[in-house]
């Protein structure tokens, strides 16, 4: 398992750099085969390419629509960082820290 972090293109909403260390990656340019799980997103029109770097993998979601993170498919919605509040998940109310929920 290679360790991995997502950071955000300046410019490009559309894609998701995800950071590798130096080094492990055996090839760069555009990903030819991908592992199942990509395959099948690159697959459905979901993601337009997958391109390697020295120290990154960078997806490209297919042109089209415009998802937020509450309507993303959830492949989308894990890939995508965090909302400037850092919060991670649906947006919505939040109760005071400290609070419970009621039933």
């Amino acid at each position: 398992m290679i360790p991995i972090h997502p950071q955000p293109v300046a410019g490009h909403p559309e894609q998701l750099r995800w950071i590798a260390p130096a080094g492990v990656l055996p090839f760069t340019g555009v990903a030819a085969t991908l592992p199942a799980p990509l395959a099948a997103l690159r697959d459905d029109g979901t993601l337009a390419e997958v391109r390697v770097e020295p120290a990154a993998i960078v997806t490209t979601l297919h042109p089209g629509p415009r998802w937020s993170r509450e309507t993303a498919p959830a492949s989308v919605r894990l890939c995508t960082p965090p909302s400037k509040t850092g919060r991670v998940g649906p947006s919505g109310p939040r109760r005071p820290a400290g609070r419970r929920a009621t039933t």
